[in-house]
């Protein structure tokens, strides 16, 4: 999959090398379908709706959704930087949290860990 820096898909290609049976290579040209797609809210749902079910193979479903979640960790600091703002303001705040998404979000962004101590000092957890 490739994903520009919009987080549009802008390529897709799919090999099924090995499969638990003969029909499943079959639908891996559904999946340019995806191709003009912005990896965004709902990406998910959109994902579903255009190759789900009999129109696409839950493995390669699930390997969609990851690969589009990393690319937008990854993108997330690009982001930030071309419209100004800092990372919380790409992944929000979870359910009007009174803390940014990052935080506890993985072991990188622990409360009580080094880069929240340095990034969102406001927002440090750990001993002073």
């Amino acid at each position: 999959m490739t994903i520009g820096d919009d987080r549009v898909i802008r390529a897709i290609e799919v090999a099924v090398d090995a499969h638990p049976f003969s029909v499943c290579p079959e639908m891996g040209s559904n999946y340019q379908r995806l191709v003009g797609e912005e990896i965004s809210p709902g990406f998910t749902a959109r994902l579903h709706r255009l190759v789900g079910h009999v129109e696409g193979c839950s493995h390669l479903d699930w390997l969609v959704q990851c690969v589009s979640r990393v690319a937008l960790q990854t993108l997330s600091s690009q982001i930030a930087r071309a419209r100004g703002v800092g990372l919380d303001a790409v992944f929000g705040r979870p359910g009007g949290a009174d803390h940014p998404a990052l935080i506890d979000s993985c072991h990188a962004y622990a409360a009580d860990g080094e880069i929240v101590k340095t990034l969102y000092p406001d927002h440090f957890r750990g001993p002073k």
